[in-house]
């Protein structure tokens, strides 16, 4: 019976490992802790004096990350502390470097020995936050390159629309019609003279138009009257008068002018304006008060 009662023992002893240790300022430790890499461990630890408080010089390439999960008191001076920690690099390490009291009091405790191992080759060389080699692409830039890729896809047809937008010829404007020339103004006078049908008022509408464009030109001075005899005796003035008293005359006559000759006859006058009525007015009213 005491055998098996030995035996019992032994097999307690070796399989149980405690997972924390009770602590006071001036206890004894019970034992250290041992920790797998990357997993979160716990401790209760009892403490008196100031209140304690976790570091804040801690990262995440700090080989160790401690927090105080819960404090609680636990009569007269003493307090008990549910101590949180993960071990990121396999060591030994000691919890009271990642404490320390709130008032700045120094911290006066026994070693609070951790030790934490891990299940990979001692060559392995992965962190827990990040592997060794960076991957190609974040989820930011895999993002970024999926916005430039659907711009690039997008500005194909909008920069095809946009050129031949720019290429396409400006519709022309509509055509405007040149403004009317003293032939313009003589045309119907001289259809006129041609059927036989000018009038008194029409005759000296024509001769008034040839005595306003000729006087200037040939330097004629007078009463109308006289500057229209000498424009009729002029060999390049006097052509279309002379054709159109030949019309008049000769207006039974079947044969009508070719429409060749008619345009040769006031070819001179198509590069001139047309004279304004009002200009034509004060001409005759200057004529005939000579």
């Amino acid at each position: 019976m005491s055998i098996n009662i030995f035996i019992c023992t032994v097999l307690t002893l070796a399989f149980v490992q405690p997972d924390a240790a009770d602590q006071t300022d001036s206890g004894e430790p019970v034992g250290a802790t041992s920790a797998l890499r990357g997993i979160a461990s716990e401790m209760e630890i009892r403490a008196t004096g100031a209140a304690l408080r976790v570091k804040a010089n801690q990262s995440h390439e700090s080989p160790m990350l401690v927090r105080i999960v819960e404090a609680t008191h636990a009569g007269d001076d003493t307090t008990s502390y549910h101590i949180q920690y993960i071990g990121l690099v396999a060591g030994d390490y000691d919890l009271r470097e990642y404490l320390e009291r709130r008032d700045g009091s120094p911290l006066k405790m026994q070693p609070l020995p951790v030790h934490v191992r891990t299940q990979l080759s001692a060559d392995h060389g992965t962190d827990l936050f990040s592997p060794a080699q960076a991957p190609l692409l974040t989820g930011t830039q895999y993002r970024t390159i999926l916005i430039g890729l659907a711009v690039a896809w997008l500005s194909v047809p909008v920069s095809f629309f946009v050129v031949r937008r720019l290429r396409r010829r400006p519709v022309p404007p509509p055509p405007v019609a040149p403004p009317p020339s003293l032939a313009d103004q003589l045309r119907p006078l001289v259809d006129s003279a041609i059927s036989g049908s000018l009038s008194i008022a029409q005759r000296g509408r024509l001769e008034l138009l040839m005595y306003s464009y000729w006087r200037g030109r040939l330097g004629m001075d007078g009463p109308q009257a006289e500057v229209v005899m000498q424009l009729r005796r002029d060999a390049e003035a006097g052509r279309l008068l002379r054709a159109v008293e030949s019309w008049l005359h000769a207006h039974t006559s079947p044969t009508a002018p070719a429409e060749g000759e008619v345009a040769s006859l006031l070819e001179p006058y198509r590069r001139a304006a047309a004279i304004n009525d009002e200009t034509n007015d004060g001409i005759a009213a200057t004529g005939g008060e000579s």
